[in-house]
């Protein structure tokens, strides 16, 4: 990897990754409670701010969306990540990752109640995923997957 800002913030995204999934991995988690989980969400949130913004620093939409797609994933507030994610991976027609995105805010949706807000959701993402030609993946099937 480069010392380049895009390759230094692609590398802090990574790291924040990396981090989640070890912390799952191990037991530790990144939930709410004290101790290591709530030590790892708070450097993966870290690193994911500062990679943010890198990327929002060099005008990357990609790089932008995913860092925002990280974060979403550590957010109480999860909804305004998502949105800002999915303009940014609908501006560059990446619809495996629109797909995706809509069915986690489906997910988040429905935990809260909006069942209107998830089908719809659930919908949008059907047909984007239809007009894209993606078939037989998690994504296309009217589940949501978190």
């Amino acid at each position: 990897m480069g010392d380049d800002p895009w390759s230094r913030s692609l590398v802090l995204v990574g790291r924040a990754f990396l981090t989640t999934a070890t912390a799952t991995a191990t037991g530790t988690g990144t939930g709410t409670g004290t101790g290591t989980g709530d030590d790892a969400r708070a450097t993966a949130e870290a690193l994911l701010t500062e990679a943010l913004a890198g990327f929002r620093a060099l005008g990357d939409r990609w790089g932008t969306a995913t860092a925002l797609e990280g974060l979403a994933a550590l957010s109480p507030d999860p909804l305004p990540l998502l949105a800002e994610a999915l303009a940014l991976f609908g501006s560059l027609g990446v619809a495996e990752d629109v797909v995706d995105l809509l069915h986690r805010r489906a997910a988040v949706h429905e935990a809260a109640g909006a069942r209107d807000a998830a089908e719809s959701d659930r919908a949008h993402a059907a047909e984007t995923a239809r007009r894209a030609g993606l078939r037989g993946t998690p994504e296309t099937t009217d589940r949501a997957t978190v």
